[in-house]
């Protein structure tokens, strides 16, 4: 048996501290065949035939036996250089070389006593005679035992001695996690999160809980005066070589179950005496305890190995759970890897963390709940307002139809009269025709001579009337235009805002808003000024705004000049408002080219920072700020200056040109004969309104359908349509549904429909020849970019409410009617 076990003992010797390299482990295996061999020759020597055989087995032998003696030197050497250390990895280093060296001495001294054992046998049978004290007949059997005895007695002490301090899995766990502890002593105790520290060996993982882990199960703030520590030791029960090989083993399968739980004391937890620490008591494996303990060893260590397999983004890990008083405790688990089979968890109690937060969330909600409601109803109550201005607006027009029927000679000569000049009625009703080289009116005095008393008194009641439904229709528009401002103000605030490019005399805009000539003229650089593609909200906005200004912080009374240009070579619009200064101006004009950036910030008054004109007006600060964003809208800019004499506001932007050919296309725009158009609104005002824009387009009255004035008109607006379309091959439908169709009066059901909703439930049921020859329009006051993208998505487009007249009706719709049917 000494050969096999001459080798292993000597490779088993040798191994106990050789680095994981293949030619590492290549030495150990060569000397321990040396020694395997040494041994085999010891074997050959009863069979050698002379002295000669016997001295050559006996040198190859001692040949093979001798380098066990170069090898403990190495070892000896390596551990004297090795030192103690104070960390654990230093200290298990020293440990191995020690116990290394210690069992290759051992190795080499008892093959050494065989060796010296030996010769002493053979001298004494071949030296000594038979009879002899020193040559009894049981030497041999005696020498042989007695080596036998001594080396397994001492082989067997010091192999115990090395498993234990080298291989034993529990003894290392225990050290690793002692010296984890001292590492972490600090924060071990005074910490208010739990650390958990757990070590795996084989199939055992041993985990340490610090003194914190009672408060967190009973939420008590209150200190343990005995430092409690939970030891809770995991075992993997494997049934069978099968269970031991298995790669699919899921975190839980592999850390096995509780083997036991208890308490120790944390003052117990030092390198020397954690073997013999005193247990304060047990700890149930199925109580609420130790199940916790355990779900969070499985978390963190199975946190761990996916870190390792795959890539998870860095941070704390949730980890939840139900305490025995039903309270709920949310917590963070933060792991951290030591060494190759150590792991560093800290346990973060966020339960009131979550808690603010989730009140803080609710709260939020809350607030975004009455904030959209609030936009819901601002909407609704803008929508309505909108709707009953237009209505408004088209009862002023509906009474000035009525007024031009009145049937009375001399009245009506007398209008006739005027009309036959070319007069127009102006802002305040009046009749009035205007100069275009000087942009003044010119108001007509009827002559009232000839008519008797009677006749002079209704002509004096008639120009009344005129002039009161002026002002009327000029207050509805005003309004309408406060209205509109204020809700595309918003949109831009919020850059939700599309700017609406439309066909516009920019000198006949900006004038409508400033009917005082003398004090806000509207002067050009150009002898003809073009008509300009422009939003006409965002001008007016940006115009409106720095005419305010001026009027506010300029000379009080002062001339307000505009002064508007466009350059046809790189095609941009510029207007500039001009005003003489205010007070404060020296000011102003200190602060250099910085007063401009200053002026166009949110929520800046300079004249409040600057103590000038304080609290004379009441302002947001905000006006010039969205006038800015106004500009950018449009892709341009605003700026300011302040000179000595005047202060100059100007705003730039692209814009291109229409030219004469160009703008007569869309104005004489008719749709083709054989049209059919249908109107669908819940507002009587609103259907006579679309009746006279379908005038306006050229469809006959025999050829236009206006309903909606009861439910049953939706649902009959399909038949309808499939009608036509069947009836009528070759023509083409125009169809224009309000979008909100409102019905239902007192004690009745109210109904409310979508009308883009309506229409795009008929054209999918439409076949695709019929679909062709359909042209669906959605009518709607809410013209914000979300609801634009949502009615554009159902229909053919979208039909603004604004007042209309001949030349906007036919330019909205030519562009639209050409983009849908252009390739037919």
């Amino acid at each position: 048996e000494f050969i096999p076990l001459s080798g292993l003992m000597t490779f088993l010797c040798d191994v106990v501290d050789v680095p994981r390299s293949s030619q590492a482990l290549r030495s150990a295996v060569l000397y321990s065949v040396c020694q395997t061999c040494s041994c085999i020759f010891g074997l050959i020597f009863p069979f050698c035939p002379g002295l000669i055989s016997w001295s050559i087995a006996m040198f190859l032998s001692f040949v093979m036996y001798f380098p066990i003696f170069p090898r403990l030197y190495e070892k000896y050497k390596t551990f004297r250089a090795t030192p103690r250390g104070n960390c654990y990895s230093e200290m298990e280093r020293y440990t191995r070389h020690r116990y290394s060296y210690e069992l290759m001495l051992l190795c080499a001294m008892l093959w050494t006593f065989l060796v010296v054992v030996y010769f002493l046998n053979g001298y004494a049978h071949t030296m000594l005679p038979e009879g002899h004290v020193f040559r009894p007949k049981s030497l041999a059997m005696f020498c042989d035992a007695a080596f036998d005895v001594l080396a397994k007695s001492l082989y067997m002490r010091q192999i115990v001695d090395s498993h234990k301090a080298v291989f034993q899995s529990e003894g290392l766990a225990k050290r690793q996690l002692v010296e984890l502890r001292r590492l972490m002593s600090v924060l071990w105790s005074t910490s208010s999160d739990m650390i958990v520290l757990s070590i795996r060996h084989e199939q055992r993982c041993l985990s340490l809980f610090s003194p914190r882990y009672r408060n967190l199960l009973t939420r008590q703030q209150g200190g343990d005066d005995k430092q409690h520590v939970l030891v809770l030791e995991l075992e993997r029960n494997t049934d069978g070589l099968v269970d031991a090989i298995r790669d699919d083993m899921t975190n839980q399968e592999e850390l096995g179950s509780i083997k036991q739980a208890y308490f120790i004391d944390s003052k117990d937890l030092c390198l020397d005496t954690f073997h013999e620490a005193t247990i304060d008591s047990f700890l149930d494996i199925g109580s609420f305890d130790a199940e916790i303990a355990q779900s969070i060893i499985y978390e963190s260590w199975g946190f761990l190995q996916q870190s390792k397999t795959r890539s998870l983004p860095d941070g704390p890990r949730s980890f939840r759970f139900q305490r025995p008083d039903g309270s709920n405790c949310s917590c963070e688990l933060t792991v951290m890897p030591h060494a190759e089979n150590g792991m560093v968890t800290v346990v973060k109690d966020i339960s009131e963390k979550v808690l603010r937060r989730e009140a803080e969330s609710r709260a939020s909600a809350e607030a975004i709940k009455r904030q959209r409601e609030a936009q819901s109803q601002s909407r609704f109550v803008r929508h309505e307002v909108k709707n009953g201005l237009l209505a408004g607006i088209e009862l002023v027009d509906n009474l000035r139809a009525s007024l031009d029927d009145i049937s009375r000679a001399d009245i009506s000569r007398s209008f006739r009269s005027i009309r036959s000049e070319s007069v127009n009625l102006g802002r305040d009703g009046s009749p009035e025709s205007i100069d275009r080289e000087s942009g003044k009116a010119i108001e007509f005095e009827f002559d009232l001579d000839p008519l008797g008393k009677s006749e002079r008194t209704d002509v004096a009641n008639m120009s009344g009337a005129w002039k009161r439904l002026g002002e009327l229709d000029c207050n509805l528009r005003e309004v309408l235009d406060t209205v509109l401002a204020e809700a595309m103000a918003r949109d831009v605030i919020n850059e939700v805002y599309q700017p609406r490019v439309e066909n516009i005399d920019v000198l006949d805009l900006l004038q409508k808003d400033r009917p005082n000539r003398d004090r806000f003229p509207i002067r050009t650089k150009q002898t003809s000024f073009p008509i300009l593609q422009l939003d006409p909200q965002l001008l007016r906005y940006i115009h409106r705004n720095a005419v305010s200004n001026a009027c506010k912080y300029g000379q009080q009374g002062g001339m307000v000049l505009s002064l508007a240009s466009y350059d046809h070579e790189t095609k941009e619009f510029e207007i500039q408002v001009i005003n003489s200064p205010g007070l404060g101006h020296d000011k102003l004009q200190q602060l250099g080219s910085g007063a401009s950036d200053a002026v166009f910030e949110e929520g800046k008054m300079l004249h409040e920072e600057l103590d000038i004109n304080k609290n004379l007006f009441i302002s947001s600060g905000d006006g010039a700020w969205i006038a800015q964003k106004c500009a950018r809208a449009m892709g341009g800019c605003c700026n300011i200056r302040f000179e000595a004499d005047h202060t100059f506001f100007s705003f730039k932007c692209p814009a291109e040109a229409v030219a004469s050919e160009s703008k007569t296309g869309p104005i004489n725009f008719e749709v083709p004969p054989g049209t059919w158009a249908i109107a669908i609104d819940d507002s009587a005002i609103q259907r006579k309104l679309l009746s006279r824009i379908l005038d306006l387009l050229g469809i006959p009255a025999e050829n236009k359908k206006i309903i909606g004035e009861k439910t049953s008109d939706v649902f009959e607006l399909e038949q309808i349509i499939l009608n036509i379309l069947e009836t009528q091959p070759g023509s083409k439908i125009l169809v224009i549904a309000d979008e909100n169709l409102d019905y239902g009066g007192k004690g009745e059901e109210v109904v409310v429909m979508s009308g883009s909703r309506v229409i795009k439930d008929i054209l999918t049921g439409l076949p695709p020849e019929f679909e062709q020859r359909v042209f669906a329009l959605v009518r709607s006051a809410n013209d914000s970019s979300t609801d634009l993208a949502t009615y554009l998505s159902r229909t053919h487009g979208f039909l603004p409410k604004v007042p209309m007249n001949k030349e906007r009706v036919r330019e909205t719709l030519a562009p639209l009617w050409h983009g849908r049917f252009h390739a037919q």
